[in-house]
């Protein structure tokens, strides 16, 4: 039996050989996107696309610089996880426009920029036409904002730029003070002249002359230097942008950021110690000469010890007991006492700077000027050999008669004094009123018990003559 032929055969073959070479073309198309895609390699759009981490080589994401200091300023950036067929880095200012598309930011120059800040970025996507511009000439994306695409970008990270300051000049000085006396050590006010300084922020610095921080205060005229120890301090101006901080920062040398620090002012600070002086075999007792009778009377030698005396000269002073220098010795040794009338002298050991006033002999120690100190002094008492006067009982306890039989003056003035030089008893006998008589009687039950002094003075002629008390 024959097959039975149907009509719509041709139909048939038309329409298997249509979808054969609709499948033909569609394997070559993808054959032929393969292997272009296998000779550009920018062209996979399907590639995972990330800008990547990006830090500069400490880890931090902030960075900040000086400009128009003559210096070129590079940055160092660190990239970690980038991917993507095309990289690109973007330099840019705070809006986003784009300044530069480097190869790499550690090869552009910030110093060549305005200040304010700059942003890094790192760019990666695919495809064939770029997102930036790589030539620089404006032809593509000027703004970061504006890049359209398959892409990613990394977060940013931050070049603030500042403008170099200028300290400026500081004019005035050097200034001296002699400091330890107790006394405000203040720079005039006025006396140090700034000119030229320029910056954001201003600051005074109070160094030693090795850069140690000793204080920032609002001015120079605000310290006062009596507070500090002998020595040298230097004062700058210091000018100083936002990137400067103070915390941790103990010496000049150590501060970070944009800053420049003026020529310094010279405070020399001076400190005198007259020290301590006492007799050498311990005892308290005032050093005590018989005088007049033509032999000499010194203080044996080194028979005073001098300890904790501070200053750049020296000199031994020996007063009255009113402060009035009577020599100025090479030593105590040197002085022979028996040439002075009866009375108490004082030896002191005064410390001091070059420029000291007022030390001669006839003036009084309370009016020395300049930078110095004296040391507590130690008494020297000079009486006579004449027995014109005589103290009974002798040591006392509750008083002491004083007889001035054999003394001949009408007119004649008893003081007591004890070891401190301090006078505890005084009074005017004469004539005039009847109060001159052969003795007189002093009540000394309440001194301390110890060793003084009983100076009677002949208000005619002048001359003292001086005797031991002894109290009980």
């Amino acid at each position: 039996m024959k097959e039975k032929v149907h009509c719509n055969a041709p139909k048939q073959i038309f329409k298997n050989l249509y979808s054969f070479s609709f499948i033909l073309f569609i394997f070559l198309l993808a054959f032929n996107s393969s292997f272009v895609n296998a000779q550009n390699g920018n062209a996979n759009e399907n590639a995972t696309v990330y800008g990547g981490d990006i830090t500069f080589v400490d880890g931090e994401t902030y960075n900040s610089i000086c400009v128009d200091d003559g210096e070129a300023d590079y940055v160092e950036v660190l990239l970690e996880n980038a991917s993507g067929r095309v990289k690109q880095w973007i330099i840019t200012d705070e809006n986003g426009k784009i300044l530069a598309l480097p190869d790499n930011p550690s090869e552009f120059n910030f110093d060549d920029a305005e200040v304010g800040i700059r942003l890094i970025y790192h760019l990666s996507y695919n495809g064939i036409k770029p997102l930036v511009d790589p030539s620089g000439q404006d032809k593509f994306t000027k703004n970061i904002n504006d890049i359209v695409g398959r892409f990613h970008l990394s977060e940013p990270i931050v070049v603030e730029k500042f403008l170099q300051p200028t300290a400026g000049v500081l004019e005035g000085g050097p200034f001296e003070f002699c400091v330890g006396d107790g006394e405000a050590d203040h720079i005039p006010d006025g006396a140090i002249t700034l000119s030229g300084n320029m910056g954001t922020n201003s600051a005074w610095v109070v160094t030693d002359d090795a850069g140690n921080i000793l204080g920032l205060p609002p001015t120079p005229y605000d310290v006062n230097f009596d507070e500090a120890p002998a020595g040298t301090c230097l004062v700058w101006h210091l000018s100083y942008e936002d990137n400067v901080s103070f915390d941790g920062v103990t010496n000049a040398s150590e501060l970070m950021g944009c800053y420049a620090l003026s020529n310094p002012m010279t405070v020399v600070r001076k400190h005198t110690e007259g020290g301590t002086i006492s007799r050498t075999d311990g005892s308290v007792e005032p050093f005590a000469f018989t005088v007049g009778d033509g032999v000499a009377d010194n203080i044996p030698a080194d028979a005073i010890t001098l300890v904790d005396n501070m200053g750049t000269n020296s000199q031994w002073v020996v007063t009255d007991d009113a402060g009035v220098i009577l020599g100025l010795p090479p030593s105590p040794y040197d002085v022979n006492f028996d040439e002075a009338p009866a009375g108490t002298c004082l030896v002191w050991h005064l410390s001091f700077e070059d420029g000291l006033q007022g030390a001669e002999v006839g003036n009084n120690v309370a009016n020395l000027v300049g930078c110095f100190s004296l040391s507590n002094s130690i008494s020297v008492v000079r009486t006579t050999s004449s027995g014109r006067i005589a103290l009974y009982p002798n040591p006392a306890k509750e008083k002491v008669n004083i007889d001035l039989s054999n003394f001949g003056s009408e007119d004649v003035s008893i003081r007591i004094f004890n070891l401190q030089n301090v006078q505890m008893f005084s009074r005017e006998l004469n004539s005039r009123n009847n109060s001159r008589t052969p003795s007189t009687s002093v009540g000394v039950g309440e001194y301390q018990s110890g060793i003084y002094f009983v100076n009677v003075t002949d208000n005619i002629s002048g001359k003292s003559y001086i005797k031991r008390l002894i109290v009980k």
